[in-house]
């Protein structure tokens, strides 16, 4: 979230391992107080933290459960100025109680690996593209080790596909995404779902 400007940020995020011993996550569920609730038919650990930030009070929402081998945790941020809130929590509820837990598609063999927070373009590159300009120019110098990139596109009439696409490296196929993993291009948001070593043929 480009905390000067409001909007609401909705993830989901699975893991093998537990979140709250984790460098990302683990200091802020120590900073904020658990308490139950009750979403997707779980009884569920519920975290809340209020703060001021530029563009007005932001929310930032947690529910944290176990189910099998696997954590999940549903993160809602939105703002709650009396201009947004009420509109927000809507919004808020609407995804809680319309998202189902599915059961996770097994690794391959060989790993899928994510990109590094570092790897991908900046939010400020991004902006200065125009339709003729390569994100992916600054990863002309790396070593050419092809990856094979999965993306989900999802297009402007809400269907969606995923896809297999070769780049020349990890840098490349990074790099073609923002910050937040993201991709706007001609009504089609893409995002970065992984990738695997190795050109797509393999």
């Amino acid at each position: 979230i480009d905390p000067s400007l409001p909007g609401s940020s909705f993830d989901i995020i699975a893991s093998t391992t537990d979140l709250k011993s984790g460098v990302e996550y683990g200091d802020w569920f120590k900073s904020v107080t658990a308490s139950q609730a009750q979403i997707l038919g779980r009884q569920v650990e519920q975290h809340i933290s209020e703060t001021s930030l530029p563009a007005g009070q932001h929310r930032r929402l947690i529910y944290y459960f176990k189910e099998g081998k696997n954590y999940y945790l549903i993160s809602l941020n939105y703002y709650i100025d009396s201009e947004f809130k009420q509109l927000n929590e809507q919004l808020a509820d609407c995804f809680v109680s319309t998202i189902k837990i599915k059961s996770p598609q097994p690794t391959p063999a060989e790993g899928i690996y994510k990109c590094a927070q570092g790897r991908y373009s900046s939010f400020e590159d991004i902006a200065k593209l125009s339709g003729q300009d390569d994100p992916t120019a600054r990863c002309q110098s790396e070593p050419t080790d092809p990856v094979c990139g999965k993306i989900r596109s999802v297009f402007n009439n809400n269907e969606m596909a995923v896809s297999w696409q070769q780049f020349n490296n990890d840098c490349s196929y990074c790099a073609f995404f923002d910050q937040s993993g993201q991709r706007g291009l001609r009504g089609t948001k893409m995002y970065a779902l992984g990738y695997k070593k190795g050109s797509c043929l393999n």
